[in-house]
């Protein structure tokens, strides 16, 4: 996958994507712009809001939205933070 495509996950090690899942697991974000800014402020890794949400279903979380905003859940192989060690 080129750098450029939406999602790139190598741009966080194995711990930050870590600590992605654990930040939507345990966080209500009423859109990714919130998780965007999160992301960056924590580890200083810029996404496009597209491609933090292609990098959020690679990762197994769909979201559902609602009237108060988005909300994300985990499904599939990694949804334990556990595996991304």
């Amino acid at each position: 996958m080129a750098h450029e495509q939406p999602g790139y996950w190598v741009l966080l090690t194995s711990a930050q994507l870590a600590h992605l899942c654990q930040q939507v697991n345990t966080e209500l974000y009423t859109d990714c712009k919130d998780l965007q800014d999160w992301l960056l402020r924590t580890h200083r890794v810029h996404y496009s809001v597209s491609g933090l949400t292609d990098l959020l279903h690679r990762l197994g979380f769909t979201y559902r939205t609602y009237a108060r905003g988005v909300l994300w859940t985990k499904k599939g192989p990694y949804a334990d933070a556990k595996h991304l060690y």
